[in-house]
């Protein structure tokens, strides 16, 4: 058999192997072409858009000397819908962004390309809104809230108290799957705002401030993921974007309560600040605890 005749039977061969077909059968193709090839096989588009977004660790000056953004060498090798699924961390084949510059929700479930991690407030503002939120006032509040919870609780499980293992108490009724839903949904809060208390009650005087960038980017050829991927990131992936392409930058900023020094327990305490940051970094923005500032614009 030729070189030739074994090629052409490999190829053909991957064309019949379901999802992995667009990336094998692109195997040879330039990175755009493989990008048009893999977004039709999903019913998708590859298009030119005049502006899109990007969150990232890296500087100005790094990005420069980087020529702009390309796939991350050491990702694994992967398809389209590797690259947007939800459990994915992404691929050395493509690089995401997003359409909406000011969109929060990428930085929902744990996603955080910090550059700095530190302990000034980036404004008065933010500054303000952090102890309003390690106030008296607040931590009663929640105090409040707990006690509205358990009463809606117990008007679907009347038999439930504060005492009680909800977990046993949720099994032994006879709700319906949408009302067992709705109550765990509200032990759950619960159970945050009660962690929240005993943090709170600490009284930080400095939050966790988490610093990176984002970056305007001008004609990017890519493709809408929503489809495939996580509607709420307005994902575009594309094979590239030069660093001639990166038009502005400004710095975001992240404010979470805790403590600046981490890995460090209080006494009699049962969660670490690390523990709580994690859990408060990925729900916070839901309750609008956690702060997102972005700074202002400026010429790349």
């Amino acid at each position: 058999m030729s070189l030739k005749t074994g090629l052409f039977l490999l190829i053909l061969s991957f064309q019949t192997a379901g999802a992995a077909a667009p990336l094998c059968a692109t195997l040879y193709s330039s990175p755009r072409n493989r990008l048009v090839s893999e977004a039709k096989y999903h019913g998708l588009t590859a298009k030119m858009h005049e502006e899109l977004y990007r969150f990232d660790s890296r500087s100005p000056l790094v990005l420069k000397q980087a020529n702009g953004f390309i796939p991350h060498p050491e990702k694994k090798v992967g398809s389209l819908h590797d690259h947007v699924k939800p459990s994915s961390q992404g691929t050395t084949n493509y690089v995401s962004f997003t359409k909406h510059a000011n969109n929060e929700l990428i930085l929902k479930d744990s996603f955080l390309p910090f550059a700095e991690i530190g302990d000034k407030f980036p404004t008065k503002k933010s500054e303000e809104h952090y102890l309003r939120l390690i106030s008296n006032e607040n931590i009663e509040a929640l105090g409040k809230k707990n006690e509205s919870l358990y009463q809606e609780i117990q008007k679907l499980i009347p038999d439930y108290n504060k005492d009680s293992r909800f977990e046993d108490t949720i099994k032994k009724s006879d709700l319906s799957a949408e009302q067992k839903a709705e109550a765990t949904r509200m032990e759950d809060e619960i159970s945050e705002n009660r962690v929240k208390q005993v943090l709170f009650k600490r009284g930080y005087a400095s939050p966790i401030v988490f610093v990176f960038y984002q970056y305007q980017v001008k004609n990017v050829f890519g493709v809408e993921t929503a489809k495939i991927g996580i509607p709420h990131e307005a994902e575009v992936v594309s094979s590239h974007a030069d660093s001639h392409q990166i038009r502005a930058y400004r710095r975001v900023y992240v404010v979470m309560a805790g403590n600046f020094k981490m890995n460090e327990r209080d006494e009699g305490s049962t969660i670490t600040d690390a523990e709580f940051n994690n859990m408060n970094f990925r729900k916070g923005l839901r309750s609008g605890e956690n702060q997102t500032i972005f700074g202002a614009w400026e010429k790349f």
